[in-house]
């Protein structure tokens, strides 16, 4: 009763308090009338328990003031009496009610959608699910309707105290449960089944429940677990264009999303430019998807100006599995790793060769961290300089565990002296004691983003990442990323339709120059990966950044000085080109789209300057921002 009282809706409590009142002045007032009306005599027994049977009988009669009275005499009674039988006409009707009301639920819920506008749609349940539902809450999406497809009461029971509206349905009676939730008039619908099919086919519903000729604007969202389909969807512009132009389709994949989160929370070119480091070498412990996308993410924002390429050692259970998989996540990394297993150097033409040094290691069986030799060869490989250790198993309960369990032994050994980042989906007793005894979890530290108090050496940190509800949040599908990838598409178009008149051929119709919402989701990608590596050029040109949503100003002044432009430039040139090799480019002297070939896939001092001008074009871009 006391929590109910603390947690329950603001008007069960008030009536819960009306009961309550009910009953402690219905008791006084029935006591004090017993005793003035009931003379003790010795035939009663003892005066205690004719005592204690004055209180039960009071007791009783005070009950009874939650029930109707056909008539009471008016001026009969006392203030207690009256003020109780108030009260408790008021606890009935409210109790009344309130069995009406769970009896009929459903259907007031249904007359409540009706009549929605604006609204966002959740469907499926499980607990992302509920992450994005109380995500949307926090950004004022007043209503949200949950579609459950299992029809699970469990899950009924958890959105309606969570206040979301409910509704049942089945994927073979979607459609019109869609239409009942009002999807011509929602503003935002995320699908979250807990199936990749089953995703896709509830995408396709939605598409022919709203219609081609729907004029609302509305972002749909689809979680998908695969990472290789997604790539596979986000090239699929026919796909993506199914709901005409007021709709937006986009993937949330959650391991991709994690490493994005991670990679904005610290780039690690910050950690080694602090660190006086000349280059960022990674130690990644696991075999997983997150894995996989943390590697991904940081080599498409890796060039930075005064750092050598980077270096990655890859400590897995099983090499040849879990090359594997990469190959079949991506084959040019795949490629790079596996050219490096037996020790000698990649060809100078391999793809990404010129980009990263990577190396993987096995563990040896039954064994979750590195042993002693396993740490020395990496540490002597890279001077003593690691900047960062991610531990990302596919056990992510685990990841805590071993991820102290290697830095202890590291403190033991004297080497990679590193911050700890580990993949953590739900807080557990050892990270709240971390942060608890370690000043650990999400603070900033000087450079990019600080994590640690200033007063702690920045290689004690053990951080925790990837918590499942700061992944599964509405801003990191329409948050400071997507603003700052719409800013810098926007510069874009206005640079280009500047310098139109000097590139014959070019005109505003060119599918690169459309507006945000009329832009194929190829070249939105794009725009969000130029928009990742906008904190990395900052940090090169010695500033520096505090988060996404406050960027300091790069003045264009300050870009004319010196080679800085150029410098700059050439980042951005190595970015592009990374991120076309990891999507299967290669070089070729006439472009060809089906073959994936690029005259441009070089270095850039060996571009022509006319080619030059689209990369020093996104770099001037940083100071419209």
């Amino acid at each position: 009763m006391l929590s109910y009282l603390t947690s329950g809706s603001t008007l069960s409590r008030v009536f819960i308090w009306v009961a309550l009142a009910a009953i402690v002045t219905g008791f006084a007032g029935n006591l004090e009338h017993n005793l003035n009306v009931s003379a003790y005599s010795e035939s009663q027994g003892s005066y205690a328990s004719y005592l204690v049977k004055l209180v039960f009988d009071s007791l009783a009669i005070t009950v009874r003031i939650f029930f109707p009275t056909l008539k009471v005499a008016a001026g009969t009674d006392s203030w207690l009496l009256t003020i109780a039988r108030l009260c408790g006409g008021l606890a009935s009707f409210a109790a009344t009610m309130a069995v009406l009301l769970a009896l009929f639920r459903d259907e007031v819920e249904k007359f409540k959608i009706r009549f929605l506008k604006g609204h966002s749609i959740i469907v499926g349940y499980d607990p992302s699910s509920e992450k994005f539902a109380t995500s949307l809450l926090d950004a004022d999406h007043k209503d949200i309707v949950l579609v459950d497809i299992k029809a699970d009461a469990e899950a009924k029971l958890q959105c309606r105290a969570s206040g979301l509206l409910y509704m049942a349905a089945s994927l073979g009676t979607l459609n019109p449960s869609l239409s009942a939730a009002r999807i011509l008039d929602a503003r935002s619908i995320v699908v979250n089944s807990g199936d990749d099919e089953r995703n896709l086919t509830i995408l396709e519903d939605i598409v022919e429940s709203r219609g081609l000729k729907a004029n609302e604007d509305l972002s749909v969202f689809v979680t998908i677990e695969n990472a290789r389909l997604v790539d596979q969807l986000q090239r699929n512009d026919t796909l993506l264009e199914l709901g005409g132009a007021s709709t937006q389709i986009r993937f949330f994949n959650f391991a991709r999303q994690t490493a994005i989160a991670l990679i904005e929370r610290t780039p690690f070119v910050d950690l080694a430019m602090m660190r006086s480091q000349r280059r960022v070498h990674l130690v990644v412990l696991g075999h997983s998807d997150t894995a996989v996308e943390c590697v991904l993410q940081f080599l498409r924002i890796s060039p930075a100006i005064g750092l050598d390429k980077p270096r990655i050692d890859w400590i897995v259970e099983d090499v040849e599995e879990m090359l594997g998989v990469l190959k079949e996540r991506n084959e040019a990394l795949g490629a790079l790793v596996e050219a490096g297993l037996d020790g000698r150097d990649a060809p100078a033409d391999q793809p990404l060769a010129w980009a990263l040094d990577i190396a993987m290691h096995g563990l040896p069986i039954g064994a979750h961290i590195p042993g002693s030799d396993l740490l020395q060869q990496i540490d002597h490989a890279c001077d003593g300089q690691v900047t960062a250790i991610i531990v990302a198993g596919s056990h992510h309960n685990d990841n805590i565990q071993r991820g102290m369990a290697l830095r202890d032994r590291c403190k033991r050994h004297a080497v990679w002296s590193a911050p700890v980042y580990a993949w953590s989906q739900d807080p557990s007793a050892l990270d709240i004691m971390m942060a608890k005894f370690e000043g650990g979890t999400a603070r900033r530290y000087g450079g990019y983003l600080d994590h640690l108090p200033s007063t702690r050496d920045v290689t004690d940190a053990f951080e925790p990442f990837g918590r499942i509800e700061s992944v599964c949040h509405i801003d990191n599908l329409d948050g400071e990323r997507e603003k700052i990838a719409m800013k810098v598409h926007e510069a874009y178009r206005t640079e280009r339709k500047i310098q139109a008149g000097d590139e014959p051929g070019r005109s505003t119709t060119d599918a690169t120059l459309l507006p945000w919402a009329e832009l194929s989701e190829t070249y939105r990608i794009a725009s969000r990966r130029a928009a990742d590596h906008v904190p990395v050029k900052l940090l090169s040109a010695g500033l520096q950044v505090k988060d996404l949503g406050n960027l300091p100003s790069l003045p264009a002044e300050r870009l004319s000085q010196g080679d800085l432009l150029e410098k700059l430039s050439e980042l951005e040139h190595m970015t592009w080109r990374i991120d076309r090799e990891l999507d299967g480019w290669r070089y070729g002297e006439t472009r060809d789209n089906v073959r994936r070939l690029h005259p441009d896939i070089k270095p850039y001092d060996q571009l022509s300057d006319a080619i030059k001008e689209f990369d020093r074009i996104q770099v001037r871009l940083i100071s419209a921002l």
